[in-house]
């Protein structure tokens, strides 16, 4: 009978401990370092992410520097940072298509994140970003200056 019990004690210790587990959350991260130099693109995608309710986004930008090569003064309100769904873009390319926007930062259909506009004040920029609906997002940097 002793055997018995210690059995049943430790079954009832695995169960309770396996019960407690299922409210812990769980959770999943990345980081990532990504540099960017002399890079004429006007759209670079950086990487796609699962969000859940509850996901969040952290981006740092240190030494950030850009410049005309066309020696014109540079709005940096006209670069920056965006999170958008596959169906998102899809839209927002075909508006870009059919002339409705003339930059993806104009489109509604992207979560916007900054422009280099709000980096201007700064030598290095870090902020969380959260409040997502639950999808697949792709972290985009856009340059809609000619």
């Amino acid at each position: 009978m002793g055997s018995d019990s210690r059995v049943s004690a430790m079954a009832i210790l695995l169960f309770s401990m396996a019960f407690l587990m299922g409210f812990l959350p769980f959770c999943s991260a990345e980081i990532r370092h990504s540099e960017i130099r002399s890079d004429e693109r006007s759209i670079i995608p950086f990487d796609e992410f699962g969000f859940t309710h509850r996901g969040r986004i952290e981006i740092s930008v240190n030494d950030h520097s850009y410049k005309n090569l066309k020696g014109e003064k540079v709005d940096p309100a006209y670069m920056g940072f965006f999170l958008s769904t596959r169906d998102a873009w899809a839209h927002v390319l075909q508006d870009l298509e059919h002339g409705e926007i003339h930059c993806v930062l104009e489109s509604k259909l992207i979560v916007h994140l900054f422009t280099f506009k709000d980096l201007d004040n700064f030598t290095s920029y870090n902020k969380t970003f959260k409040g997502f609906e639950a999808n697949q997002y792709t972290l985009v940097f856009v340059n809609c200056i000619p």
